[in-house]
């Protein structure tokens, strides 16, 4: 009898093993399949910096003042911006703070940083460039030629080895123009307006405006 037991016993172990050899081995199974679904929801880094310069640029176009202010490190040093001329209160404040600019001196003159800066260019940068193309290249241009105007239009954004983004935009002399008006002396207004902003894996920051012309 102890010995039918005894048999009885051991039957059960080995069965109870192998139904948790199988159970194991089903939820590895399981484990196996979840893992590459879970990994198409990663995106690159380069993924990431597309999203992000869009997100910039959208809030620039749309003269969005508090996801703009997000993107500044305050107080800013005048050597980081060429902010000139801006408004007499706001021209006043740099001065008597040592050419530094708080947030409260942007903030309160943000409508006419924004003129003079020409920030509504972004709406072109998002109309004519095929930002998309970045996750295979590091640059993306494009000459806006208008028939007739002794300017051309030109917008780039640009992505260095350090991840430091610069978006252009600024005129130069349609040389087209030029040929068919030799009498003038001056046929554009030629500038560029650059701003450069640093990725730091997550989000943009802030790091230099510039001004040519």
């Amino acid at each position: 009898m102890k010995k039918n037991i005894l048999i009885l016993l051991l039957s059960l172990f080995f069965c109870a093993c192998n139904q948790t050899d199988e159970r194991k081995h089903t939820t590895e199974k399981k484990s196996e399949t979840v893992t590459p679904s879970a990994q198409t929801n990663v995106f690159t880094k380069r993924e990431k910096l597309i999203g992000e310069i869009k997100t910039l640029m959208q809030a620039m176009a749309e003269k969005d003042k508090p996801a703009i202010l997000a993107y500044f490190n305050f107080p800013l040093a005048d050597s980081s911006v060429n902010f000139f001329g801006v408004d007499p209160i706001f021209d006043a404040a740099r001065k008597a703070n040592n050419d530094r600019i708080t947030k409260a001196m942007f903030d309160n003159s943000f409508a006419s940083i924004y003129q003079k800066t020409e920030m509504s260019e972004f709406k072109n940068l998002i109309k004519f460039l095929k930002i998309n193309n970045l996750e295979n290249q590091d640059s993306v241009n494009y000459d806006n030629i208008i028939k007739g105007d002794g300017c051309y239009y030109f917008y780039s954004i640009s992505v260095d080895h350090h991840d430091e983004v610069t978006l252009t935009y600024g005129t130069n002399s349609n040389d087209e123009y030029r040929k068919s008006h030799p009498d003038e002396e001056e046929i554009c207004s030629e500038y560029a307006v650059a701003w450069i902003f640093k990725f730091d894996g997550k989000a943009l920051h802030f790091l230099k405006h510039r001004i040519a012309g």
